[in-house]
């Protein structure tokens, strides 16, 4: 029996992923073998990933993987084939660590696992399923398993195209209920949810013993055919399996078709060809680093010819063997692979970064200085590494210094916490908090006009600091305007100096003086002039007309001139009438503004005029 892989594998990497490889670095990671039996092509070949693992936490998910893959091994039925799995870890770094809380709002770790998925608390899933696919085939391509390690005490994990746990106290019964799902196909044997109900290999709505899918094992070891009880329609064969409850074994059913497909897995197939593929525990090192390198070829060879470029040694026959590298640069590696059907050579190239020399191993020493800037008619502030530097220096070569943040705006009023970091000629680097603090002492621009405001009827008026202003701004955000005086009535009619105040944000202030002029607008019955008379002229000098379009208003009892403080100068009782047009007589006022009144038994009216001598 021929494992599927190897027909696939075969056409995939001697055409595909060896194209891959070459193409693209950012998927090849470190990794380490947890546990050997034999070539990839003969055995089951797991492989666990990390996630929320930080680059400082790699040495806890090597343990974590080590302790998983223990538990595993050591319970039925893959005790049974201990001899016949592989288990491989590849070192994957996130950002952060842990996982989310909510699919929909995941972290910056690798995979995007996330508790909460599908609205279920423990569901833990990667929702980056993609990166998983190209990190295990451009570093396993051979895998028959993907198992994710989520670095995340709580508890949860799930099933699917790759079974992922947490690393809560039983995250082994975790991983291997897990791979029931993924590597057997089994179904959850306690009540998931209607959802998750279809036909498998332990769950069925086949309640008759002749035809049940396991009627085979029935009435032996527990077997039989168990309802549901939140859905009687459906069964399941054990009511004290793994798959129900952790820290059980497996049932009969369950044990049955996890062998089944461990044994497809571990069928040794027809001697061929190496196809040659190699990894490495760590791809970026310091000078004189060790760098242990893992032969993952397939079909069994029996030697092997490695070349290091730039490495010590040159060129090894070992297997698996331990290389280190002195000086600074990206080198190639090279495989090639015997057995009694031939050979193959596999490379990649720039596999393994060099950071060096190794005469310095030693970081810069930073001092710095906190600084405050100031910023400018725009609202920014621009602060160097420079500035904040006050001698930073390294026992070799300081090449470079820079901060995390060198653009200030508004948004950053205050104290900032900024990184400054140093790297010298050896790749060594060093940084330190810094506090940059963000202040505005420039003031608003002030814009402001005078204005006129007309006092109503019961002889008060208003005004808004939106009234004055004409187009004051700052370069942040202006908080705040306003007048020293906001309330008018007769008493001010006039002129009036009011002061005009604007602040920022920084609490700059600036004021101007403008002139409020005050004036009295009488009663009307509709604050309007009616559009049935005209009045000229206006400006006048000695004397005024009132002309109505059709006639003068029989109801009109009297005339009155006002001045422009309200006093009645003059009262007209006995009007002169021509026509529809009455003249009056102002050759006694003075230059200024008046206003006369025509008070009729239903409505007021009133026109204004000015008097220019």
């Amino acid at each position: 029996m021929v494992k599927f892989y190897t027909k696939q594998i075969q056409v995939i990497l001697t055409f595909v992923f060896i194209l891959f490889s070459l193409q693209s670095k950012a998927q090849l990671m470190p990794m380490e073998i947890i546990h050997y039996s034999g070539s990839p092509n003969e055995v089951t070949n797991m492989v666990i990933l990390g996630d929320g693992y930080t680059a400082a936490q790699q040495d806890k998910f090597i343990n974590d993987a080590k302790n998983a893959t223990a538990g595993m091994l050591e319970q039925m039925p893959w005790r049974n084939y201990r001899n016949a799995i592989n288990v491989y870890a590849i070192k994957v770094v996130s950002n952060v660590s842990g996982a989310a809380m909510n699919p929909n709002n995941l972290i910056d770790n690798y995979f995007g696992s996330s508790y909460w998925s599908h609205n279920i608390e423990r569901l833990l899933v990667a929702w980056r399923s993609i990166k998983i696919l190209s990190v295990l085939f451009y570093n396993t391509p051979f895998y028959d398993i993907g198992v994710l390690v989520v670095n995340d005490s709580k508890y949860g994990g799930s099933g699917g195209t790759f079974a992922v746990f947490s690393t809560h106290s039983s995250a082994a019964e975790i991983m291997i209920h897990e791979l029931g799902h993924t590597y057997g196909d089994l179904g959850d044997e306690y009540w998931a949810g209607p959802q998750y109900a279809r036909e498998r290999h332990n769950m069925t709505q086949d309640a008759n013993p002749l035809t049940n899918k396991w009627r085979s094992f029935l009435n032996r070891n527990g077997i039989g055919i168990y309802p549901h009880a939140e859905s009687p329609t459906w069964h399941r064969p054990h009511q004290n399996c793994k798959m129900r409850f952790l820290g059980r074994n497996f049932c009969d059913v369950c044990s049955h078709h996890l062998e089944a497909r461990l044994k497809f897995l571990s069928t040794p197939e027809a001697p061929a060809r190496p196809i040659v593929l190699f990894g490495a525990n760590k791809l970026e090192v310091k000078s004189l680093e060790k760098v242990k390198f893992f032969d993952l070829s397939t079909h069994n060879p029996t030697s092997w010819e490695w070349t290091f470029e730039g490495g010590t040694p040159e060129k090894s026959n070992q297997k698996n063997p331990e290389v280190s590298y002195r000086f600074g640069g990206k080198y190639k590696v090279i495989l090639k692979a015997k057995n009694s059907s031939g050979e193959n050579v596999f490379s990649r190239e720039e596999f393994i970064n060099v950071i060096g020399p190794a005469a310095d191993l030693t970081p810069p020493v930073i001092v710095t200085k906190n600084v405050k800037i100031e910023l400018d008619e725009n609202g920014e502030a621009i602060v160097c590494a420079e500035d904040i530097d006050d001698g930073t220096y390294d026992d070799v070569e300081l090449v470079e210094i820079s901060i995390s943040k060198e653009k200030f705006t508004c948004e950053d009023m205050g104290n900032n916490k900024v990184i400054f970091k140093a790297i010298d000629s050896s790749g060594n680097e060093a940084e330190a908090e810094v506090i940059v603090t963000v202040d505005d002492i420039i003031k608003p621009t002030i814009k402001a006009k005078n204005v006129e405001i007309f006092l109503d009827s019961d002889g008060f008026g208003t005004l808004n600091p939106e009234d004055v202003d004409d187009g004051s701004f700052d370069n942040c955000e202006i908080t705040e305007m306003k007048l020293s005086k906001t309330e008018f009535g007769r008493g001010d009619v006039g002129e009036n100096k009011v002061i005009f105040t604007i602040k920022d944000s920084c609490s700059n202030s600036v004021s101007v003086e403008v002139t409020v002029t005050v004036n009295i607008i009488l009663s009307a019955e509709k604050g309007e002039i009616s559009e049935s008379l005209k009045f000229y002229p206006n400006p006048a000098n000695d004397i005024v007309f009132i002309e109505y379009l059709k006639f003068i208003d029989p109801l009109l009892e009297s005339i009155e001139i006002i001045d422009i403080n309200g006093r009645i100068l003059n009262e007209i009782r006995a009007f002169e009438r021509n026509g529809n047009v009455i003249p009056i007589e102002v050759k006694e006022l003075q230059s200024g503004q008046y206003f006369i009144r025509l008070n009729a038994q239903k409505s007021v009216k009133i026109l204004r005029f000015g008097i220019v001598r």
